[in-house]
């Protein structure tokens, strides 16, 4: 289980990733065309979302490495989420990321929230 903690409210740092395959090894994304960030609580509808069309990005392909750049709005909401990257393939093939289970954020309360 992978887990990202940052506080209510805040942008930074950027959520980073290694997305591998069922065998261990880092994906190979160098055939990736587009990479996608889904994120929502496991007890309402409420689902964020960002793309390599605008936030993001490949920090390295060869070693399956992604990241995504929190926007306004993304951490209003405290607890803890579920998180998956999904991958379209030139091919036309698509794989999420990590096929079992979720990478976790936990979403912190903060100060002015007491």
């Amino acid at each position: 289980m992978t887990l990202f903690t940052i506080k209510r409210g805040d942008t930074s740092p950027a959520l980073s990733a290694t997305l591998v395959d069922p065998d261990g090894e880092p994906a190979d994304l160098s055939l990736a065309e587009r990479v996608e960030f889904r994120m929502n609580s496991p007890y309402d509808d409420e689902l964020i979302t960002g793309s390599t069309d605008d936030n993001v990005s490949y920090l390295n392909k060869g070693e399956g490495r992604v990241q995504y750049d929190w926007q306004p709005g993304d951490t209003d909401g405290v607890g803890q989420k579920e998180a998956e990257f999904v991958v379209e393939y030139s091919n036309g093939n698509i794989r999420t990321y990590p096929n079992d289970g979720f990478f976790y954020v936990n979403i912190e309360r903060d100060i002015a929230e007491l």
